[in-house]
């Protein structure tokens, strides 16, 4: 599963995201799944009530958007602007997530 976060700072409201296999995860303890026969998931944002804003599958792996609320306890995972070894933002790309993976940096 490829997550792509878009982090938003808060004051105290932390996101937490749990991939439970490739078609489904745990976003601040509600599970969503994905079917793998259906990839036409045009209102995600709607149906999850933004914990997700787009659903995709490319090269047969689910590939998701989620807004990531972080603090400023967490900030320096999220604003580190070479946080990827070629450099950029957390959140400005895709990330490979395994299942059973934590994926709230700890």
């Amino acid at each position: 599963m490829w997550i792509k976060f878009c982090p938003i700072r808060t004051d105290g409201e932390e996101t937490i995201c749990l991939v439970i296999d490739e078609w489904s995860l745990t976003i601040d303890g509600v599970v969503y799944a994905f079917d793998r026969l259906d990839a036409a998931w045009t209102d995600v944002d709607a149906q999850t009530m933004g914990a997700i804003t787009s659903a995709t599958v490319h090269d047969g792996e689910l590939a998701l958007v989620v807004p990531y609320r972080y603090t400023a306890d967490s900030k320096a995972i999220w604003e580190d602007p070479n946080y990827y070894s070629g450099g950029g933002y957390r959140g400005s790309q895709y990330e490979n997530h395994h299942p059973r993976e934590k994926t709230t940096p700890a």
